[in-house]
């Protein structure tokens, strides 16, 4: 947490969206992270989607937006930045639909979680069985993020893989 809490913090200052959102994804893949970590979070994803509605990153910073409102407690927001996602983000769409069957199983809408998640997972390549080669043969920090919210909501679920 506290690593998250110094990203968030060095970022305050900055403009770049791309190192906004990413920096504002960082602190919402930690499940427990602290309130204030969250709202400093929420505000750089705010700011990266500001003026954003051209950019072929917007997915993404919607996304990262979703990510860190599901953190928050705030599921309505988080699904609507969701449901935006759209499937050419690549592996940012299987997040998405994780993110997304785990607002549903939250709101007690399991079979809604349960297609959300079987969406996810037909697009998300199989973790590999070896730690050591998690970025070997392609991946990249995106298919981790995908790794991180499958088992997540996996683990929410009961879902196997």
């Amino acid at each position: 947490h506290a690593t998250a809490r110094r990203i968030v913090e060095r970022m305050a200052d900055q403009n770049h969206q791309q190192s906004l959102e990413q920096a504002a994804k960082a602190a919402a893949m930690i499940p427990g992270a602290d309130r204030d970590v969250l709202e400093r979070a929420a505000d750089l994803a705010q700011r990266a989607l500001e003026g954003s509605e051209e950019s072929t990153l917007l997915p993404w910073f919607r996304l990262c937006a979703g990510m860190v409102a599901y953190r928050r407690g705030q599921l309505v927001e988080a699904d609507a930045h969701l449901a935006e996602v759209h499937f050419d983000a690549g592996y940012g769409y299987g997040t998405a639909q994780f993110y997304r069957a785990m607002i549903a199983a939250k709101q007690s809408r399991l079979e809604d979680a349960r297609r959300l998640f079987d969406e996810g997972d037909e697009l998300t390549p199989p973790l590999p069985a070896d730690d050591n080669s998690l970025l070997n043969g392609g991946s990249d920090h995106d298919a981790l993020i995908a790794w991180l919210a499958q088992k997540e909501a996996q683990g929410m679920l009961g879902a196997k893989n």
